[in-house]
C-alpha cells in the first residue's frame, strides 16, 4: 500500500501535534517530562506512568482495512513502532487518543497499553515517502474508555495504576460469550 504525503501534509501535522501536545501537557497538574520530538522516546512522563499522543484528522479511507464489525468512526490507526516503543514501559503506558474528524465535538479516548495490544485490530505495512516499510494497526476504539477532556487523563492514569488492572484475568471489552 502506498501512501504518500506532501511536505506542506507533515508541516501541517507537525504544527497540529505541537499545539495539542503542549495542551494536553499543560493539563497535567505534577512534575513531568516531555519529549515531544523525540524519535525514539514517549510523549509524556510523570513518574509512575506515560501518555503518548494521538490524533486522528480525517476519515480512514477504504484503501485501509478495518477490524470486523468496526464503524469507520471508531476505527483508529497507529504506529506499530509506537506501540512496540510502548511496551518497553508496561503497564506504565497510556495512549490519549483524540478523534477530531467531527471538527465542533472532538471524542477523546484514552486506551492502556494492556487494552491497546488486545484491541480488535488490522495490521498492514503501508509504503512511505522513501519506499521504505511502515507498521500500521488500524484498531477499533469502540468499546474503549472515554474521557470528558484533557484533564481527566491524569486522575484516569493514577487510578489505573494503583488498581493494577493490567493484572485482571476476565477479557477486556464487553463479554462476549461465557462458558
Amino acid at each position: 500500500m502506498v501512501y504518500q504525503r506532501t511536505a506542506a501534509q507533515r508541516q501541517l501535522d507537525k504544527k497540529r501535534s505541537e499545539g495539542y501536545e503542549d495542551y494536553v501537557a499543560s493539563q497535567i497538574t505534577r512534575p513531568l517530562l516531555t519529549r515531544f520530538n523525540a524519535k525514539d522516546d514517549l510523549d509524556i512522563y510523570a513518574p509512575g506512568w506515560y501518555i503518548e499522543i494521538k490524533e486522528k484528522h480525517s476519515r480512514i479511507s477504504n484503501k485501509w482495512p478495518i477490524p470486523d464489525d468496526c464503524e469507520e468512526r471508531n476505527a483508529f490507526i497507529v504506529d506499530e513502532l509506537s506501540i512496540r516503543r510502548a511496551l518497553r514501559h508496561y503497564p506504565q503506558v497510556f495512549f490519549l487518543l483524540r478523534d477530531n474528524v467531527e471538527k465542533d465535538n472532538p471524542r477523546l479516548f484514552i486506551v492502556p497499553i494492556w487494552e491497546m495490544v488486545a484491541l480488535p485490530k488490522k495490521r498492514i505495512n503501508r509504503e512511505g515517502n522513501t519506499g521504505h516499510k511502515k507498521g500500521k494497526w488500524v484498531v477499533d476504539l469502540t468499546r474503549c474508555t472515554r474521557l470528558a477532556n484533557e484533564s481527566d487523563a491524569q486522575e484516569y492514569c493514577e487510578n489505573a495504576m494503583v488498581d493494577t488492572l493490567w493484572l485482571s484475568s476476565a477479557c477486556l471489552g464487553e463479554e462476549i460469550d461465557s462458558l
